[in-house]
This record gives C-alpha cells, sequence and structure tokens, in this order.
C-alpha cells in the first residue's frame, strides 16, 4: 500500500491532470512572480518563476502537480530577476488575511494542544507565544481547524468586507473573496486606487480597519467641538460605536460596567442615574450623548470595549506586504487536501468546509493513532480509541499535518 507522501502526491497529480485549466490565472500574469513548493523538495520553495503564456501555466501544475501554489500580489517590470530590488515594482494589490490561527476560539480547546520543550508543561487551546510556567518560547504545537473556526472567520470576513465598503467606498466589484484552504479568508482589493500605495501607507488602512488611534482621535474631536456625540448616522467607525454602545447599555447592567471594563464610582453613578434616558434619548435619536465633566479615563474605557467588539482581527503583515505572495485561485492547499476558491458575498454567507472538499472518496483511510484531537474538520473522534477508520478528506487532512504519530493501516 502506498504511504501517506506518496497517496496525497498521486492525488494531487490526479487532480491537477483533469483540472488544470481550471486554474484562475490572475491579472496581468506575465507581470506576477510565481511560486510553488512540489512534494519531492518539500523544504524548498521554487520562486521568481513568471510565464508569458496561460498555456505554459497550465502545462506547470499539470506536469508539477505543486503542493503550493502562489503568486504575487505586486506587479513587476521583470517578476523573474531573483533579486527583489532589481525586479522593477509597478505596484500591488491590497489584500486582507483573516486566519482562524490568530483568533482566540472556544472550540480551539477541542483541537489545539501545545508542549513546552523546555520544562514540559503543557495545554490546550490557544496557543502560547511563551511557556507560562518557565517563560521559554520553545513551544511545540499541534494545530487543527473545525467547522466552528471557519464560521467564525467567515463572519469576520463579512465583517471587513461590509467595512471596506461602507468607509472606504470600495465596491464588491473590485474584490476577490477566497477561501484559502486551510485557516481562514483571503480578500483582494483590485483597484488603480491603491495600487502604487507605499507600505506606510496600507499600514495606515490595517490601523484604520483595526480602530488603532480611533479613540484619541475622537477625544480630540470632543475638545475641538466642545460635546460628545456619536450618531448611527456619521461615517464608518462613529456609526458602529455609537450602535455598540447601545448594545453595551441595553443588555448589560451597572455590575458589568464595574468588573469587566473597570469604570470609577463616580462614573457608574452617573450611567446608573442616567442609563434609561440615555438609551431613551438614543432610541429617539440615534445620537449618543455625555457631558464633557465625564470622566475621560472612563470613556477611553467604554470606546475601548466598544472598538474591541467591532475590531476585525486581520493579519496585518499580510496587509502592509507590498510584495506578498498568495494562493492561486483553484489550486489545491497542500495541509488540507482542500480548494482555494472565489466566491461572490452571497457564496460566502452559505459558506461551509464541504464546499471544499475535493477527495470526498466513498474510501475510508484506517490509522492508527494514539491521543488525537476530539474534533477537527466537521468530525467528532473518539479520543479512547487508538484506531480510527475516518472519511478519505479527513484522513488526507491528517496525514497531510505530518503528525508523528499517525500510521496508515489500510484504505476500506
Amino acid at each position: 500500500m502506498l504511504q501517506g507522501k506518496e497517496l496525497v502526491k498521486n492525488l494531487f497529480k490526479q487532480y491537477y491532470r483533469w483540472n488544470a485549466l481550471k486554474i484562475q490565472i490572475p491579472d496581468q500574469f506575465d507581470k506576477r512572480e510565481f511560486g510553488f513548493i512540489l512534494f519531492d523538495k518539500e523544504e524548498q520553495m521554487f520562486r521568481h518563476i513568471s510565464f508569458k503564456r496561460k498555456e505554459d501555466i497550465f502545462h506547470f501544475f499539470k506536469e508539477k502537480y505543486p503542493k503550493h501554489a502562489y503568486f504575487s500580489t505586486a506587479y513587476y517590470a521583470n517578476p523573474e530577476i531573483p533579486v527583489m530590488g532589481e525586479k522593477g515594482w509597478l505596484g500591488a494589490n491590497l489584500v486582507f488575511d483573516i486566519d482562524i490561527d490568530h483568533i482566540p476560539t472556544s472550540c480551539k480547546n477541542m483541537h489545539d494542544r501545545w508542549f513546552c520543550l523546555n520544562c514540559g508543561f503543557k495545554g490546550n487551546g490557544m496557543i502560547p507565544v511563551k511557556c507560562p510556567k518557565c517563560g521559554s518560547e520553545r513551544i511545540k504545537k499541534e494545530t487543527w481547524v473545525c467547522e466552528k473556526c471557519i464560521e467564525i472567520a467567515k463572519n469576520y470576513t463579512l465583517k471587513l468586507i461590509d467595512l471596506l465598503i461602507d468607509i472606504f467606498g470600495f465596491s464588491l466589484n473590485e474584490m476577490k473573496i477566497v477561501f484559502s484552504g486551510h485557516r481562514g479568508f483571503h480578500v483582494h482589493i483590485i483597484s488603480n486606487d491603491i495600487m502604487e500605495l507605499d507600505q506606510r501607507g496600507r499600514r495606515e488602512i490595517v490601523n484604520f480597519v483595526k480602530g488603532e488611534g480611533l479613540i484619541q482621535y475622537i477625544l480630540d474631536r470632543i475638545k475641538a467641538q466642545g460635546v460628545f456625540n456619536l450618531s448611527v448616522d456619521m461615517n464608518g467607525w462613529y456609526s458602529k460605536l455609537a450602535k455598540a454602545l447601545y448594545e453595551l447599555f441595553l443588555t448589560q447592567n451597572i455590575d458589568f460596567l464595574k468588573k469587566e471594563i473597570g469604570i470609577s464610582k463616580k462614573s457608574l453613578e452617573f450611567l446608573k442615574n442616567n442609563k434609561e434616558k440615555m438609551l431613551r434619548n438614543f432610541e429617539r435619536t440615534l445620537t449618543w450623548k455625555l457631558p464633557l465633566s465625564f470622566n475621560e479615563e472612563d470613556l477611553k474605557r467604554i470606546l475601548n470595549y466598544a472598538i474591541s467588539k467591532n475590531n476585525i482581527p486581520i493579519d496585518e503583515r499580510v496587509t502592509i506586504d507590498i510584495r506578498r505572495l498568495i494562493r492561486v485561485i483553484n489550486s489545491l492547499h497542500g495541509k488540507t487536501g482542500f480548494r482555494v476558491i472565489q466566491m461572490s458575498y452571497q457564496d460566502l454567507e452559505l459558506f461551509s468546509l464541504k464546499k471544499a472538499i475535493v477527495f470526498n472518496k466513498p474510501e475510508y483511510i484506517k490509522l492508527h493513532w494514539e491521543n488525537p484531537p476530539s474534533y477537527l474538520l466537521d468530525y467528532k473522534l473518539n479520543i479512547s480509541n487508538k484506531i480510527h477508520t475516518l472519511p478519505f478528506y479527513i484522513g488526507i487532512y491528517v496525514i497531510e499535518n505530518h503528525v508523528f504519530n499517525v500510521e496508515i493501516l489500510d484504505i476500506v
């Protein structure tokens, strides 16, 4: 029987033999750099590859059946030159990446775990940067994805797209919405308006998306205008914060403001006496108002809470990078076997992992796997068992993540 690596390699080879022509070629592909990781040389990425004809791209996928396939968000005069400074940068798409790996979720307790190589301390859930016991950064981790993870990433992506439309004025026609094939979603902005933005300009966009610096801007605005008001009718973040404050005061009691937000006694007393009046006024005028005498530090705490409820956890490195490589649409992700899918906004709303499954064969993969996670993708495992007969696509996902204690027993 084939070993895991050969099994997956043959599956990818078969997929690209019949689907190479479905690879979505990016616009101005002859000005893009391509990069690939191949099955026989997984430790190396082959970069600085360019193509002059679409047919050459299709032929490459059919003949090389890459494990991972990327293209540059940037456009270059000479994409094949290996020295980045000599490629002749012409501009780049603006790309956002929402990756569940960076987002705390309750389901991580069911499928993610870590082990400190320094002191042996271990745990489940969100992977720490440093061991909480000894402070070492030598952390071995095992992370997985489940349908709950993807649902959370999907909802953040929908919020991101709404923000890009409402605040920045981009249209859906300027966006490509893409499932990455693994942990989340990419949103590509293809517009001449942002093509030549440098890293500093992209950093400003990131800060705005994440609400960084917003509180100080609001405080400066209060001092300049002599009044605090936030209205649903205002643009962008102001409208979002007005709605978030309404939700906060409508659903939470005064004790929550004290314990979770840390509001001072004097401000709590004011809010306790005026909460109902403030809610009625907002429902009538859609505007929040506070007296200028309200404690500034408490106002910061309340606004910070409201921002956190609307913050979108993008991977800022991806957005700022003007030479980023991003996954080729309709290629396969080498750690899951899932297809990288472009979709409409409506398709995103309805998206589930099932739509990305390629190797949904009738056979099952029988594995010897001790101490597996209890939940991955859309499948629950019996953690007390050592032998697991898994749906084919689940087995491929496990094999491709190179779990050290997994052995393929049979395909049944």
